[in-house]
């Protein structure tokens, strides 16, 4: 995964680096060297993972919709 791939799925999740390494548990030492010229490229689970994040909470916000209709 690109640096830009990276950031783009980080604002569809509407968090920043500091906010999925708090969620994923990872450094934010780490997190913020990846995409760098020369240093560590963005891990392959980072794609999915926020993938499946961002779709989590578009059904979280469905199901609130739902339930707020049937009070």
């Amino acid at each position: 995964m690109q640096l830009l791939e990276f950031k783009e799925l980080l604002k569809k999740a509407n968090m920043n680096k500091k906010d999925f390494s708090q969620i994923t548990k990872v450094s934010y030492g780490t997190v913020n060297s990846w995409g760098v010229e020369g240093r560590a490229e963005v891990p392959e689970w980072v794609r999915p993972f926020l993938n499946n994040y961002i779709e989590v909470k578009k059904l979280e916000k469905i199901k609130n919709i739902l339930l707020d209709e049937n009070e």
